[in-house]
Formats: C-alpha cells, sequence, structure tokens
C-alpha cells in the first residue's frame, strides 16, 4: 500500500470558502500528496450536515450531497478525504445544544461526553453512520484525545469501581466496534498523555494511531514504542500550533522534518505515512501559508529532507508559473527563519512589548519590511496564484508594523503626531486584514469575534490585533494622549 502523505484542515474551528478546499486538493494533487484529514466537528462547530441529527451544523456547513462532491473532486485527483468525528473529548458542537447538555461530562479547557450515558452511544452510533455513508475513505478518524473524565454523575458512580482507564478502553472498544461494522478502519489521536493514561496496551492492533508530538527535537520514542508494540502509526507534525500561531519556523519547520524522518522507523507494526496538522484558522491568513505548505510537502515525501530554498524555488515554478530569482528564495526563506514563537508573536499582537528586547524589536521590523518589498518587487512577475503571493507581501508588511509599533511603544519616545500616525495605520492595517478574512471564509461566521473559550481569544489574529488598537492608548505617557473632547 503507498504510504499516506497530506494534511489536516481544522474546518471545524472556522470554515474557509468552498473554493479553498478546491484549491488546497489541486495543490495536493499537484505535490503528489494523497490524502486530506478533514477536522470537521470541535467545541467550536461542526462544518458538514449529519442527515441524522441536522441540528447541530452550523451555517455555511456542508450539505451532505455538497460534501459528496467535494469528495468526488478529490478522488478524480488521487486525493482521499478522511473525515475526523470527535466522538468524546473537543465535543461542545454536541453538549452546547440544549437537547445534549445532559451528556456533558466536562466543559472547562477540555470537554468531553460522558462515555456511559446510553444516549452518548447511540448518538455517536447515529453519527459514525452517517459519515461512512457520505465518506468512502477506508478509514474514520475518531479523535479521541485531550479528554478529562468524572463530571458527569454517572461517571462518578463508575469512578466508584473502576479506573479511569478502564472507562476509556471501555468507550474506545465501543467506538472500535461500530468503526468495523460499518466496514471502515479506525484511526484515533495519541500523544504522551493518552499513552500515560495505560488504556493503549488494551485497544486492537487493528486501530491505526496518529501521532502528535509538536516540539522542534521531538524524539522517536513514543512512535517506536507503538511500532513495537504491533500498532500502525500515522506522523502527524505540525505546520500551526499553539507555540507558533500565526506563520510556521524554527518549532514548525524543525517537527515537520523530525517526524517525516520518523517514517522509516520499523517494528512489528508499522508507520502508514505522515500528515501535517494546520490548526485553528482564526491565527493565520490562509494565502500566507502556500510556500510552507510546499516544504511540507517535500520533507513528507523525501522523509524528513528539508530544503527550505529549495522547496521555495519549486513552489514559486509550480504554483506561480514563473522562475524565481535568488532574491525572492532567499526572502521568503528568511520569513521561516524569522517568525516568531507565541510568547514574542503574541506581545507585538496585542502592543504589549514590554518583556522583549527594544534592538530586537527594530531589527525584526526592517527584516519583515524587507521581505515584503522583496516579493511587492516580484509580484509584477506572477503568472497565477496573484493573490496568494500578494497576501504573503502584506502579511510581511503587517508584521513589519507589529514591530515597529512595539519598538516605538517601548521607547515611549512618541510625539502627538507620530502616536496619530501609528493609530491611523493600524485602523488601515484593520481594515486589509478584515478583507482579506472576507476573501478567504465568511464575513458572517460567527467565530470571526466569537471565541468559545475565554482562554481562546488569543487565537485569534483578528481580535487581538483589534484589541491592541484600542489599548494603545493606555499604553503611551499622559500627556501624549489626545483628548477627545
Amino acid at each position: 500500500m503507498k504510504q499516506i502523505s497530506g494534511f489536516m484542515l481544522d474546518s471545524a474551528r472556522c470554515m474557509e470558502n468552498r473554493e479553498y478546499y478546491r484549491r488546497f486538493i489541486r495543490f495536493c494533487a499537484s505535490r503528489n500528496l494523497n490524502t486530506i484529514l478533514w477536522h470537521f466537528s470541535d467545541d467550536q462547530g461542526v462544518s458538514m450536515d449529519f442527515p441524522s441529527e441536522p441540528g447541530l451544523a452550523g451555517k455555511h456547513a456542508y450539505s451532505s450531497e455538497e460534501m459528496s462532491e467535494l469528495i468526488s473532486y478529490a478522488e478524480d485527483r488521487g486525493i482521499t478525504i478522511i473525515p475526523e468525528l470527535e466522538t468524546l473529548g473537543h465535543s461542545r458542537y454536541i453538549t452546547g445544544h440544549a437537547h445534549y447538555q445532559h451528556l456533558c461530562e466536562s466543559d472547562g479547557d477540555f470537554t468531553a461526553m460522558c462515555p456511559i450515558h446510553p444516549d452518548t452511544r447511540s448518538l455517536m452510533k447515529r453519527l459514525l453512520a452517517d459519515v461512512a455513508a457520505i465518506f468512502p475513505s477506508p478509514w474514520i478518524h475518531v479523535g479521541l484525545d485531550e479528554i478529562k473524565l468524572g463530571g458527569h454523575p454517572l461517571t462518578q458512580e463508575a469512578l466508584a469501581t473502576k479506573c479511569v482507564a478502564e472507562l476509556l478502553l471501555d468507550y474506545v472498544t465501543f467506538i472500535y466496534d461500530e468503526v468495523t461494522a460499518l466496514s471502515r478502519q479506525m484511526i484515533m489521536w495519541v500523544d504522551q498523555n493518552s499513552f500515560d493514561a495505560g488504556f493503549i496496551h488494551g485497544l486492537s492492533r487493528e486501530i491505526i494511531l496518529a501521532v502528535w508530538q509538536y516540539n522542534p527535537d521531538v524524539k522517536p520514542d513514543l512512535a517506536q514504542r507503538l511500532i513495537d508494540d504491533g500498532f500502525s502509526v500515522i506522523l502527524c507534525p505540525a505546520m500551526i500550533t499553539y507555540d507558533q500561531q500565526a506563520y510556521p519556523g524554527n518549532i514548525a519547520l524543525p517537527n515537520i522534518e523530525r517526524m517525516s524522518r520518523y517514517q522509516q522507523l520499523c517494528g512489528n507494526g508499522k508507520v502508514m505515512g505522515a500528515l501535517t496538522t494546520i490548526w485553528t484558522p482564526m491565527r493565520y491568513l490562509h494565502d500566507a501559508l502556500w510556500p510552507a505548505l510546499g516544504i511540507a510537502a517535500d520533507t513528507m515525501l523525501s522523509q524528513g529532507r528539508l530544503d527550505a530554498p529549495q522547496s521555495v524555488a519549486k513552489h514559486i515554478r509550480e504554483f506561480h508559473g514563473v522562475e524565481p530569482d535568488p532574491l525572492i528564495v532567499e526572502a521568503i526563506t528568511f520569513s521561516f527563519e524569522i517568525a516568531p514563537e507565541r510568547k514574542e508573536y503574541l506581545s507585538v499582537l496585542k502592543a504589549d512589548p514590554n518583556e522583549l528586547d527594544e534592538h530586537l524589536l527594530v531589527r525584526r521590523s526592517k527584516e519583515w519590511a524587507q521581505i515584503s518589498d522583496h516579493i511587492s518587487s516580484f509580484l509584477p512577475r506572477v503568472k497565477r496564484e496573484y493573490a496568494s503571493i500578494e497576501t504573503l507581501k502584506l502579511f510581511a508588511a503587517w508584521m513589519s508594523y507589529l514591530y515597529r509599533r512595539s519598538a516605538l511603544l517601548k521607547a515611549r519616545g512618541l510625539s502627538r503626531e507620530a502616536w496619530e500616525k501609528l493609530t491611523e495605520e493600524g485602523g488601515k492595517w484593520l481594515g486589509k486584514l478584515e478583507q482579506i478574512w472576507d476573501r478567504e471564509r465568511f464575513a458572517d461566521d460567527h467565530r470571526r469575534f466569537s471565541p468559545v473559550f475565554g482562554w481562546e481569544e488569543n487565537e485569534y489574529l483578528l481580535i487581538n490585533f483589534r484589541q491592541s488598537l484600542q489599548v494603545t492608548e493606555a499604553q503611551l505617557p499622559h500627556d501624549l494622549v489626545p483628548s477627545h473632547s
């Protein structure tokens, strides 16, 4: 069987427009990838209508007919779409509805449904049947990570005589039996925490384990242990995560490189391939990510040989239809080297640079501006996918503004004129970012400015930038604040 290679798209947390998914399918086909994992259900919503439970789907969700058309579009290009239905945790898309609130196990950082309640099991049986009827994929991914049990009365009662591992194993076995009865093979998430929970060894070796570990120096230990134990695994690095949320760099790319390299691991089980995950679309501008997608594709297919300049040059040649020059390759490659990690990024995004070095802020502003200038000079030569590389240019220019704004706030030496210019420029940038959102997604998507959880606000590019414009005034010396009389 051919190795699985491709990406995971997170349409549950925020849906992209219809054309984006078709573009993504065409991109995967052009790079000889064969799989898209469609993460279509999570706490924030579900992006496909269930025939048996039509009330669960949100606005702009795919109908079953539309989904079948997209699947056919993908299959015609050699791409299998694997559905991911969250069947226990990440389940507020179910328990957030009045009809199913009685199933809620936990509703904090980690949500879950009660695994013992008969209504949970009957609902999952129906939803899995819906998924199998729509998706011809031989696999169904059923989630099953980041679960916290013990909040539901039935679970509390069961924990008096059983441990958490026993309850999890019983429920996972139930899900496995349902998927198997539908003539599909089950995939589930596994990380070190789920391994440590103690129920993995009791699972059927017919279950495929999707191993996610997102640190840049990830070791092969967990994957090797699972393979030695007889499991088949899919290695799942990440391009966009909690730690590097707007643009991939020195966390994401080394993680993709190392995880792709571990496709060569051997044991009693096997490695079925690699899928790079792209989490939480509210964090980023999707049209700025295409060069990084090219790097990830090449790295997965080569089983860990990461050559960013070569991949960037190939991407420009194939995606934009033009021969690249060294300056544009160098500029885009350099953007990955200076992509900020979470703490630095949120500091400049939220106009809170107190813990950052002023010299770093000034240098980064100049570097991002140079990247934007190089891309701008290259734009007239682009023959196709013009909007994509223009978005990358705008992203670089916006990053330059964020660092420059933070450097000025850090120095606290602004004149009134400079302050007014800075805030006016910020307002223009907000308008540009909202235009990009409207082009890439849906202008009326409630998830645009409505986090499900309070902690989740930090995952929203637009929310944080809009708020930063409001708080900048409060950070300036009092005598520089314009009166509003």
